[in-house]
C-alpha cells in the first residue's frame, strides 16, 4: 500500500463540493417585508427578552421532582386511572409511595394555580364524569381519591 497514492487520491476529490454540485437549487422568493423598522432608528439596547436566571435544584429536590414528573407524564400518556401500589413495609415500597405522594403534591399545586390542563388530566385520572367541577385541593386527597 502506497500511502502517498492514497493521500493524493483522497485530495483529488472534495466530497462536499461534489454533493453541492448535484443538489437541486431552491427557488428564492423576494418578499417586500422588513424584519426591523426601516423608517425608525434601531435601538441598540433593545433585547428580545429579559434573561432568565437559571435555577439549579438541590439533589434532594431532583430526587423528589424527577421521578414524580415522570410518573405524572406516564399516567397521562398511558390514559391509566392511577397506580396500584402494594405495600410490603420495606424500603422500596416506602420509596415508591413517597414518589407517588410527591407527584400528587405537584398536581395539587398546579391545580391550585389554575392550570386547566393539569385539572382536566386529574379529573380524567380520578374517573370524574365529563363536566365535573372536581379539582384536586391537596396531595393527600388526590392520592386517595380512587379508593374513596
Amino acid at each position: 500500500m502506497d500511502l502517498q497514492e492514497v493521500r493524493s487520491q483522497r485530495a483529488s476529490s472534495n466530497s462536499r463540493s461534489a454533493q453541492a454540485a448535484v443538489a437541486p437549487r431552491y427557488q428564492r422568493i423576494k418578499v417586500d417585508i422588513a424584519l426591523s423598522p426601516v423608517d425608525q432608528e434601531i435601538h441598540r439596547k433593545l433585547v428580545p427578552a429579559r434573561p432568565i436566571e437559571a435555577h439549579y435544584h438541590t439533589p434532594p429536590e431532583e430526587i423528589a421532582l424527577g421521578p414524580a414528573c415522570w410518573l405524572w407524564d406516564y399516567l397521562r400518556r398511558s390514559k391509566a386511572s392511577g397506580f396500584f401500589l402494594p405495600l410490603s413495609g420495606g424500603l422500596d415500597s416506602c420509596s415508591v409511595a413517597t414518589i407517588v405522594y410527591s407527584m400528587c403534591r405537584l398536581v395539587a399545586a398546579k391545580a391550585a394555580e389554575g392550570d386547566m390542563k393539569v385539572i382536566q388530566d386529574a379529573r380524567r385520572i380520578a374517573g370524574e364524569p365529563e363536566g365535573s367541577e372536581y379539582t384536586p385541593v391537596d396531595a393527600k386527597e388526590f392520592c386517595g381519591y380512587a379508593t374513596t
